[in-house]
């Protein structure tokens, strides 16, 4: 599952022009939940992550999901 907003189409439809993004952490954030999840329900990391390998986005969400096994 894929979590990405588009702030540009946002702002544009409700007349705000801002000149930067509002929040840069938000993919990484839906990120981490997303793996978080997967780990709860036993999805495995072939069928729950659709990130391409080698991706940076696939990379942080590894690590999220490895981190949520280990807090368990």
């Amino acid at each position: 599952m894929k979590c990405m907003i588009q702030v540009g189409a946002f702002a544009v439809i409700n007349g705000i022009a801002p000149r930067q993004p509002t929040d840069y952490t938000y993919e990484y954030r839906c990120l981490a939940f997303d793996a978080e999840r997967a780990f709860k329900l036993g999805e495995p990391i072939e069928k729950a992550c659709s990130w391409g390998s080698g991706t940076k986005q696939r990379n942080y969400w590894l690590a999220a999901y490895k981190a949520a096994k280990e807090a368990s």
